[in-house]
Order: C-alpha cells, then sequence, then structure tokens
C-alpha cells in the first residue's frame, strides 16, 4: 500500500519515510535508502530518518557519509541515545576511537539501562581497549556482563580485553568462541577468537577465524 502510493505521488512526504522502513524490515536496503533519500528531499526531515539512512550506509561501508547523516539526526535530536549509539559505532569504523569514547559515554549518561546502553557500553570498551584505557575497558564490559550475563558481544570485548591484558587466556577463549555462535556473528568477533589464539601462542588455530 505504501509503495503504490509513494508510486502514485502521494505529497505525503511521511510516507516515504514509513515505506523505508517496511522495505529495510524486508531486506531491501538500496530500496529503502532511496525512500529515505526522497522523504528528505521532500522536506521529512526527523532524527528518524537520517538515523535510518545513517545504518544502511554504515552496513554498506560509507562510513563518512553514515556519520554525517547521525549528526544531522543529533542536530534534530541532541540528547537521542540512540542517535549517540549510532554516532560512537561510527567514529569506531573510522578509527576515530576518542571522539567515539566520548558519544558513547554520552550514550550511556542519557539512558544508563535503556536499551541501547548495552551496546554503547560494549563499544565503549572497545574503543577504550584502542585507547590503552583497559582499566577504563574493564570497568565498562563487567558493566554491561551485569546488565546481561550472556550477551554474546560482552563476551567477546571481555575476551579481546583479556587478550589484551595477557590474562585469563582460558577464559579469553571460552568467551571468544562463544561471541562467534551466531549465523550471523559480527566479523570482529571471529577477528577476536584470532587474536586469542594467537596469544595463546596457537598460531594455526589463530589462522582460521582470520
Amino acid at each position: 500500500v505504501y509503495q503504490k502510493a509513494s508510486e502514485s505521488g502521494s505529497k505525503a512526504v511521511d510516507l516515504h519515510f514509513y515505506l523505508g522502513v517496511l522495505l529495510y524490515n524486508s531486506g531491501r536496503a538500496e530500496e529503502a535508502e532511496a525512500a529515505y533519500r526522497k522523504a528528505i528531499a521532500l522536506g521529512y526531515r526527523t532524527a528518524g530518518v537520517y538515523g535510518n539512512l545513517g545504518i544502511i550506509l554504515s552496513e554498506t561501508r560509507r562510513t563518512q557519509e553514515a556519520e554525517a547523516m547521525i549528526k544531522k539526526g543529533l542536530e534534530l535530536g541532541p540528547n537521542n541515545p540512540w542517535l549517540h549509539a549510532l554516532l560512537g559505532w561510527s567514529l569506531i569504523e573510522n578509527h576515530r576511537w576518542e571522539e567515539a569514547a566520548s558519544v558513547l559515554r554520552k550514550c550511556v549518561e542519557l539512558e544508563p539501562k535503556g536499551p541501547h546502553a548495552l551496546s554503547a557500553m560494549n563499544n565503549l570498551g572497545f574503543a577504550l581497549i584502542r585507547l590503552g584505557d583497559l582499566e577504563g575497558a574493564e570497568k565498562v564490559i563487567g558493566q554491561a556482563l551485569d546488565i546481561k550475563p550472556d550477551d554474546l558481544d560482552a563476551s567477546s570485548c571481555r575476551a579481546l580485553l583479556l587478550a589484551t591484558m595477557g590474562a585469563n587466556l582460558d577464559e579469553a577463549l571460552e568467551r571468544a568462541k562463544k561471541g562467534t555462535q551466531p549465523a550471523k556473528a559480527h566479523g570482529w568477533s571471529w577477528e577476536v577468537l584470532g587474536f586469542v589464539h594467537f596469544r595463546r601462542g596457537e598460531f594455526d588455530q589463530a589462522i582460521e577465524p582470520l
């Protein structure tokens, strides 16, 4: 219905946004992107449309443009924790660790235990490891595991931390393997597993995940 109305030239600009949501949820990201861009061109400029477009751009490795779109969303919703979480991840993708840590801390501050806090904590822990702040990373990853002890991303972050520290490598291996269990595990979870094997001196096993 939304698509037919859109194709008929409907002037209801929000219709293009909702069409984009439906298309994205149906696995048609390219068409969803076009719908979001159409909505913006027609004047539908909300935190949601910029954030959703930013997600698609990030997933298709257009990280610079993703960052720009998410920042436009934040101009409209400066206290939106979801957008802070998105921006933090975008900055991580662009290897801007300090900026990412600052944005992700803001997300956790805005929403200490809400639906976006867990992913923000995991990503903050990752950024802090990259910055060499292992004590800070240990604290925030511990907070994430307190919220959801079986969270797979938090488990991978804990594994990366332990391997970086060279401590409790048996636990690190167990957690790294756990993080790669889902069929669609993040690529970085496999990198963590390879790194853990490397730190354990298991070089043959390190090669396969990497």
